[in-house]
């Protein structure tokens, strides 16, 4: 089995064998993100390509635990307390 397909979510692109990320959005959270996310990385590298998946499945997965929790989007005021 191709090892690419082992990982979730990162697949070639058909015609120009770009990769990219493409993850489903569970329905709860269709109105905060569309129903997918859907990064294409530009490259036809896998190596290069499993390395870009892996920043790329721990941002989807950061942002679907906050819209969990009910702290995404994150309020403005919450924002400049952090950086200060």
């Amino acid at each position: 089995m191709d090892e690419v397909a082992k990982l979730p979510f990162l697949r070639p692109h058909p015609r120009t064998g770009m990769y990219g990320f493409r993850r489903p959005v569970p329905q709860k959270h269709w109105s905060l993100f569309g129903r997918e996310f859907n990064v294409s990385f530009g490259i036809r590298d896998r190596d290069e390509a499993t390395r870009r998946w892996r920043a790329e499945y721990d941002r989807t997965q950061r942002l679907l635990d906050l819209a969990d929790a009910g702290e995404y989007p994150q309020r403005f005021d919450d924002c400049l307390l952090e950086s200060a």
